[in-house]
């Protein structure tokens, strides 16, 4: 049981610490970025449309309009009979953002996927992650730990009982992701 209470306790504490060390990295306006939108489902389980979705692209809508992106990177899963990044695209050039600027991340099945992408090309440019707070909390907490410049928008801080589950779960495999990238990095661990 103590070893239990330890591992609740070590799970909130992680989850607040990534919360105050991205609260020093929000993006300013007045800036040029190359803007990280992650992938989700464009609907709910249910069928519903997923508020998260149309919550991310009206964001980067309102960026582009605002001459804040000049590049945008959409990252998420892209397959047959699903595809995250082929529907994110179609709604925001149909609002006016152009093909040009976007570049399509369609291996970005977790967070550390996108945040590798991102270090891979764009490791010398302000970087802006584009979803919501606890999700880009935890992008621009493994982003800063690799070397990237990066921010994110404030956005909706809804966030329900399961998906805290799922963030602190999460928070704690970002640390392992940082650990070994930072083992690998140094010559360890092939």
């Amino acid at each position: 049981m103590f070893l239990f209470a330890m591992a609740i306790i070590a799970l909130i504490g992680n989850y607040y610490y990534v919360s105050i060390f991205a609260s020093y990295r929000i993006c300013t306006l007045g800036r040029k970025y190359v803007g990280v939108v992650m992938g989700t489902s464009p609907y709910t389980p249910r069928g519903f449309e997923n508020p998260f979705f149309t919550e991310r692209l009206e964001m980067v809508i309102h960026l582009y309009n605002d001459g804040v992106l000049e590049r945008l990177i959409i990252s998420g899963v892209s397959e047959p009979y699903y595809d995250e990044v082929g529907r994110m695209k179609e709604v925001i050039i149909n609002a006016g953002v152009p093909d040009s600027i976007i570049v399509v991340d369609t291996q970005g099945t977790r967070t550390w996927k996108s945040v590798q992408f991102v270090l891979k090309r764009y490791s010398t440019d302000s970087i802006a992650f584009i979803s919501q707070n606890f999700h880009s909390e935890r992008a621009v907490f493994l982003a800063s730990q690799v070397g990237l410049n990066a921010c994110y928008f404030p956005m909706s801080s809804r966030i329900t009982p399961m998906l805290l589950l799922r963030e602190l779960l999460s928070r704690f495999r970002a640390q392992l992701d940082i650990l070994l990238w930072k083992i690998r990095s140094k010559g360890g661990l092939k």
